[in-house]
């Protein structure tokens, strides 16, 4: 395969991570579903660093790829429900995502806790980064360091210095980068933007903003809540419960 249509195709893998809620390639991918699958050579092998419920919405719509192969899934917790009552529900993490790409007919990807990892290996083309958003310039930098092209969820930084450097390494790699950011380019958006602007709505004396409420749970990992309890109760085997709110454990990646 060429080099510019190996480029091609990473472009086209990133504009379809990059819009994972809109559906305007629908029917590319139905027309592609009918299609053989394509030959290993011609599939865009990815890792998926960040594993909560965003992170969950993008290894969806990479799954719907027929030219995708999610070969490595990455986070710093093994297993988690978020903020729902614990073992309920959609479980998040590295082992909910080989999981859940098991149950989609795709094969078991491995699991690793460092992001460095994920970046330096060679067998792949390309990272997805949705973690929180103080990781996103060193995941997204790192990347584009080892050779990958990236998608990266939106704040890509929180300094415009480090959005310099991001910009930086895209244009002397030549690298293939894209963000998340819909609520910048959608037209609704750019809509309401013209209207304040031009006045339409007269002057504009307060704004309200709503943001999602924090998670009333700390989220740990189940192993290390397993390995306390051996601890404590060496008799026991329950499953391992989450701790009381406000209750924090500290632990090393495995």
């Amino acid at each position: 395969m060429s080099k510019d249509l190996s480029r091609l195709s990473r472009r086209r893998f990133n504009a379809m991570a990059g819009v994972a809620l809109a559906t305007p390639w629908a029917a590319t991918t139905s027309a592609q579903s009918k299609k053989q699958r394509p030959a290993p050579s011609d599939r865009i092998r990815v890792g998926v660093i960040g594993l909560g419920s965003r992170g969950f919405n993008l290894l969806d719509e990479l799954l719907k790829q027929d030219d995708v192969d999610v070969t490595v899934v990455c986070d710093v917790d093994r297993l988690h429900y978020r903020d729902n009552v614990w073992g309920k529900g959609q479980s998040f993490g590295r082992e909910g995502a080989q999981n859940h790409v098991e149950k989609k007919g795709k094969p078991r990807p491995e699991s690793v806790v460092d992001f460095r990892e994920v970046c330096g290996r060679e067998d792949l083309d390309a990272v997805v980064i949705a973690t929180p958003d103080h990781w996103h310039a060193l995941c997204t930098l790192t990347a584009l360091r080892s050779g990958k092209d990236v998608y990266c969820e939106k704040p890509v930084t929180h300094w415009f210095s480090e959005g310099l450097e991001v910009c930086k390494e895209v244009k002397e790699r030549q690298a293939v980068f894209q963000t998340g950011s819909q609520q910048r380019s959608d037209a609704e958006f750019r809509r309401a933007v013209e209207l304040v602007r031009n006045g339409v709505l007269g002057k504009i004396e307060r704004v309200e903003v709503g943001l999602p409420p924090g998670y009333e749970r700390v989220i740990v990992e189940s192993c290390v809540l397993e390995e306390m309890k051996k601890v404590a109760h060496p008799a026991e085997t329950s499953t391992p419960q989450p701790p009381e709110v406000g209750t924090r454990i500290r632990h090393e990646p495995d």
